[in-house]
């Protein structure tokens, strides 16, 4: 799948006024080049849609998604599907060795990591070189999944997974990778670093779903509609890792931290424990990790608009919308109420698809199912 790919001024031309379309409301459809960019190295990228990656990464189980009223794939999969911890605990082990990348990696990802240093010397784009957490190897068994966790550079994340389609030498990172069985690279392979981010979605008390329209200065997916709250495992997220904690609450309390600095509330608490939607690997950026999650909170859409005013993290998004989505209205007669609750989803859906990003659009789709799984009593 190796293809010379050579930057012109037409390519940045029509990158630059797709761009412009995108800014201003326009519907790109499935090019996800657009809507879950990475604004650092943009001008120097390959366009790719999402049939592009499910031509790359064809072979994969993709994620079935019913939000618009048929069966539609995204380009996503699982590596954890929320029935495996129906019966196991996640169990997270600590490697004390930082996460290095492949020579080969490294070598050929050199010239972006020479250019977000400088970024970082000239103060741009507010960007640092710290150091989350990311998945070293991962292991199922009977009772368990075990998930070996060690420190990466964010910089080396960003020169990869957030940068796939950066032209280098002719090529792309993605198509370097690029296997002949349509597979993504094994997560843990040391080709990237799998840095392990947390999605939320949000259902107010009052029957609100939350997403975020995300500010134009950000680095990564400006101006999109995204999840409720998002962000890495970081800080103090891992300390202490008891033999006999189930990891999966370590995990959300990282989501717990983001959610409090983005919109000023919590995502849960030990009376209200969140869904476990599944641990997903986003085709875009070469399967990247994210653990998603859903949560009913008990405040409502007026005090969260309140609380976020003053939330740290404010001025990464220009506002936040609220949906009517109303599961408990479903929950309550899921015969009477199926229609009514299925056009709500197909309504959000159709938004999303034109402005949302892939964690809104995952993040949906995941919550819909798992609403009709809950009326179904599975």
């Amino acid at each position: 799948m190796y293809e010379i790919l050579i930057e012109t001024p037409i390519r940045w031309l029509i990158t630059k006024t797709l761009d412009k379309l995108f800014s201003g409301g326009v519907n790109l459809h499935s090019l996800r080049s657009f809507r879950d960019r990475n604004e650092i190295f943009k001008k120097k990228s390959e366009l790719i849609s999402d049939s592009d990656l499910f031509k790359f990464y064809g072979k994969e189980d993709h994620i079935i998604s019913h939000a618009s009223g048929k069966t539609d794939f995204l380009p996503a999969c699982y590596f954890i599907k929320p029935q495996e911890l129906e019966t196991r605990i996640i169990k997270l082990r600590w490697s004390a060795e930082k996460r290095k990348l492949s020579q080969d990696t490294s070598d050929f990802t050199a010239p972006l990591l020479d250019e977000l240093s400088k970024a970082t010397i000239k103060k741009k784009k507010h960007i640092f070189d710290g150091e989350p957490f990311c998945i070293k190897s991962i292991q199922k068994s009977k009772n368990k999944i075990e998930i070996c966790i060690a420190r990466c550079s964010y910089f080396d994340s960003l020169r990869t997974h957030f940068s796939a389609d950066v032209i280098l030498n002719g090529t792309t990172l993605r198509r370097k990778l690029a296997s002949e069985n349509q597979k993504l690279p094994d997560l843990g392979s040391l080709e990237l670093t799998w840095h392990m981010g947390v999605v939320g979605i949000i259902e107010t008390a009052d029957n609100k779903l939350i997403l975020q329209q995300r500010s134009k200065n950000v680095a990564n997916r400006p101006n999109s509609l995204s999840a409720s709250c998002s962000g890495t495992i970081e800080g103090n997220d891992m300390l202490e890792l008891e033999e006999d904690f189930d990891g999966r609450e370590r995990i959300y309390g990282g989501l717990n931290r983001e959610c409090i600095k983005e919109i000023g509330a919590s995502f849960s608490s030990r009376e209200n424990l969140p869904t476990f939607l599944g641990g997903i690997r986003e085709y875009y950026r070469i399967g990247f990790p994210d653990f998603y999650f859903y949560s009913k909170i008990t405040r409502t859409s007026d005090e969260i608009k309140k609380y976020s005013k003053t939330a740290e993290e404010r001025s990464e998004f220009y506002n936040l919308a609220f949906f009517d989505f109303n599961s408990a209205e479903f929950l309550s007669n899921p015969i009477t109420k199926r229609s009514d609750f299925d056009k709500r989803v197909i309504s959000i859906n159709k938004i999303l698809q034109k402005r949302g990003n892939i964690t809104a659009i995952i993040g949906l789709s995941l919550t819909y199912d798992f609403i009709l799984r809950k009326a179904n009593n599975e």
